[in-house]
């Protein structure tokens, strides 16, 4: 899992930007001069994706591992298999905070979970590691995957990002 998602990612860029104004994100980021010199950068662009920070249960935050180098993050995205979402947090919060004395023990810092700004059933999680050496261990994980069961739609999207020293 974790050789296929590095193997995968190879040629993708992550970058998170954090706002204290969602309507200050959305005017950057459909600014034309933006989109011109942000297109730039790839061979394949997208706009930026939009994200509200969660009161689901997490710990930590995304400088967590800032005195790792380097540090790793593994980002889950998918869409919530209802709209209800207090079932789904109740089965969020019952894998996370099951999980979390084990990852924590394998070296993730955080978990830092996200809502889609203009549609909340678009479900982000950010965890935070200070080594790659339990990663593909513990995403690979039946009981791991088990609790999962019934929070998304279709399985999400998984990938391994690895910091840089690009400016941040």
């Amino acid at each position: 899992l974790l050789d296929d998602a590095r193997r995968e990612l190879t040629d993708q860029f992550l970058a998170t930007d954090r706002w204290t104004n969602l309507e200050g994100a959305r005017a950057v980021y459909s600014d034309p001069a933006f989109i011109a010199a942000f297109s730039t950068l790839f061979a394949s662009p997208t706009a930026p994706a939009l994200y509200t920070r969660s009161d689901w249960h997490q710990w930590g935050d995304l400088d967590a591992a800032d005195a790792s180098t380097p540090r790793w993050f593994a980002v889950v995205r998918g869409t919530l298999a209802s709209a209800d979402l207090v079932a789904m947090q109740a089965i969020h919060d019952a894998a996370a905070s099951g999980g979390e004395t084990m990852v924590t023990a394998a070296g993730d810092v955080a978990h830092i979970v996200f809502f889609g700004a203009d549609d909340p059933s678009q479900f982000l999680a950010i965890d935070v590691w200070t080594s790659d050496a339990a990663i593909a261990a513990v995403y690979s994980d039946p009981a791991f995957i088990a609790s999962l069961d019934g929070l998304f739609s279709a399985p999400p999207t998984f990938g391994i990002y690895q910091s840089t020293s690009w400016h941040q």
